[in-house]
């Protein structure tokens, strides 16, 4: 699994969680900042998978 950040069109952040296959088995809600969800994300992977990547598409 890895997770993919994303920026809503309302400038929010969410994120997806993807299987290898690219398939989306999770989305989040959306966050005011990315900070937010850096830290979802994180607390996410130290119980799930702590060596899944995270792709941020947002490049802010």
């Amino acid at each position: 699994m890895f997770f993919v950040i994303k920026r809503a069109s309302d400038k929010k952040y969410y994120f997806l969680i993807k299987t290898e296959e690219n398939e989306i088995i999770a989305s989040s809600k959306t966050y005011y900042y990315k900070s937010s969800v850096l830290e979802i994300i994180e607390s996410i992977k130290n119980d799930m998978n702590p060596k899944a990547i995270i792709i941020d598409t947002t490049f802010n």
